[in-house]
């Protein structure tokens, strides 16, 4: 199917489906890939292919899993967390994990990657290969810590209070459109919750896009079994040195773009491979961000941006969870960078202590609330007009993120140059301050 469209596909293996099954929300996809190796359309509980089997394996079974890709600077990453199976309240709390509904569904897929495009043209959709991944013993413990929280939250009748951002790796993901329909009752509940899923998080599947793409079967750059410690312990090794004296040591050449001192970090913590995915920090769900600083005033020098969106995408999108942004800000490593001015030369920054910072319950009801207030905002004809300044917000604002004007967002919220969420200065430095503080006690 390599390099194929799903028309093609189709055309060629003499399939006749129904289009409306093609066009069929984000499963449309899914349903061609389906008929391709001959399964029905009908959801199971078994492994998809109940029989598959090879050397060395002792349990028998493949699920097969489509991974939709959506481009973004220049590259193919994933779009959407992949759902493993619905989370059951009722039979969860009597699991074991080697044993658990969830585990079970993850003993091995088959990962097809599909680029995606809008309703009405799936068929266009491109398939970029396919993988089998397994959990292997990294992971495994990551995703077995994941289902024990969740299992513990939902048999003392708190599924009410599960978020995505509770999880590392294995997410318990939102279902539906969040209404009242979209809740259910259960024998340990407190009250109703809502329909959840169990999820691999996006930058989890971007690893296992990059592993099929550079042909390896592992990213991790650490040996210990604390990559978050292994990251820090690291880290430490640089603060108080300068970006030149880190890349001396490296033996590389100092990087000329705007980003420089985040290309430096990612070149140190990966022993001179900054090209590379930092697998443990993405695997644990943790963003790396660097954080210029004055020190004379110990105020940040500017906001910190985040990867571009897509405003139609956001207008579309029902909730914040359902939304990248949520995972871009469930637990962000910030690596200070200090400078007493903006003229100060890039070879003379010098690294600061790495702060890790993960939101309080009430600064993610802000954040929700704020993300709701800004696509509620675009989905009003012209309401690009309308955007909140940074000092009318809280936590975060939207602002543009483009090379140049000449990169539009167009449609019906108006022409506006390409937008990113940002967090607010004054709340970076809050963050900040607040882990001195700490730090001093």
């Amino acid at each position: 199917m390599r390099g194929k469209t799903i028309g093609q596909i189709l055309h060629e293996l003499e399939i006749r489906i129904d289009e409306s099954n093609i066009e069929s929300g984000k499963g449309g996809v899914g349903n061609a890939i389906q008929a391709a190796f001959g399964l029905g359309l009908d959801s199971r509980s078994e492994a998809d292919f109940p029989d598959a089997s090879g050397p060395g394996i002792e349990m028998p079974g493949l699920e097969l899993k489509i991974v939709p890709l959506k481009k973004g600077s220049g590259k193919w990453r994933v779009k959407e967390r992949q759902v493993i199976g619905m989370i059951n309240y009722n039979q969860l709390p009597r699991e074991v994990w080697p044993s658990s509904h969830a585990r079970t569904k993850m003993n091995r897929i088959l990962n097809v990657f599909v680029t995606h495009e809008p309703k009405g043209e799936r068929e266009k959709c491109i398939v970029k290969g396919a993988s089998i991944w397994e959990p292997d013993s990294f992971i495994d413990p990551i995703l077995e810590e994941d289902w024990s929280l969740c299992q513990s939250m939902v048999s003392e009748g708190s599924a009410h209070r599960l978020s995505e951002r509770f999880f590392k790796t294995l997410s318990a993901a939102r279902k539906g459109s969040g209404g009242k329909r979209d809740l259910v009752s259960y024998h340990h509940g407190s009250e109703p919750a809502m329909r959840r899923a169990f999820s691999l998080k996006v930058a989890y599947m971007n690893g296992i896009w990059e592993c099929y793409t550079n042909r390896i079967g592992s990213l991790r750059i650490f040996e210990e079994d604390d990559p978050l410690e292994a990251c820090r312990s690291k880290l430490e090794k640089i603060e108080g040195r300068t970006t030149a004296e880190v890349m001396a040591e490296l033996g590389l050449p100092f990087p000329r773009s705007k980003d420089y001192a985040y290309r430096i970090v990612r070149q140190w913590l990966t022993g001179g491979k900054g090209g590379r995915r930092i697998a443990e920090l993405d695997d644990i769900g943790i963003i790396l961000k660097t954080v210029p600083i004055n020190p004379s005033t110990q105020r940040t020098w500017e906001a910190t941006s985040f990867p571009a969106i897509d405003i139609a995408e956001l207008t579309e999108t029902k909730t914040f969870e359902d939304h990248f942004m949520s995972e871009e800000v469930s637990a962000i490593l910030f690596v200070p960078t200090i400078r007493e001015s903006r003229k100060v030369p890039w070879t003379e920054v010098r690294f600061g202590k790495p702060v890790l910072w993960q939101p309080s319950d009430s600064e993610w009801r802000i954040m929700e609330e704020e993300w709701r207030m800004h696509r509620d905002i675009l989905r009003i004809e012209n309401g690009a007009n309308e955007i909140p300044k940074a000092k009318e917000t809280r936590i975060f604002h939207l602002r543009p993120k483009a090379k140049n004007n000449t990169v539009r967002d167009i449609g019906p919220w108006g022409d506006i140059t390409r937008q990113c969420f940002w967090l607010n200065q004054d709340f970076v430095q809050s963050i900040l301050n607040r882990k001195r503080s700490m730090s001093r006690i």
